[in-house]
């Protein structure tokens, strides 16, 4: 009966030894996995910047259509002064 037992014994000290091994591998990669994570503060920051960016580019933009529509407003009444001064001579105009 005590070899029956012991043999249960050795058994399960072998599967308890198995799980220890395997658990040990698995914290492991956990916590290597844990060190290269991003935190929220380093997050945060990152975000911010990117949206500090494209808040930037949409202003250029912005700025851009604003004096492209300057130079269009400004080149269309030059183009009517210069049709004005041309009516008296019945120039044909072409689009």
């Amino acid at each position: 009966m005590s070899e029956i037992l012991q043999t249960k014994l050795d058994a399960h000290i072998q599967e308890c030894n198995r799980r220890y091994v395997e658990m040990t591998a698995e914290l492991k990669e956990i916590n290597g996995n844990l060190k290269n994570k991003v935190s929220y503060r380093e997050f945060t920051w990152i975000l911010g910047i990117l949206i500090a960016i494209l808040i930037g580019m949409f202003g250029w933009i912005a700025w851009s259509i604003a004096d492209l529509q300057k130079t269009t407003a400004s080149v269309n009444t030059s183009v009517a002064m210069i049709q004005g001064k041309l009516a008296p001579y019945s120039v044909q105009y072409k689009n």
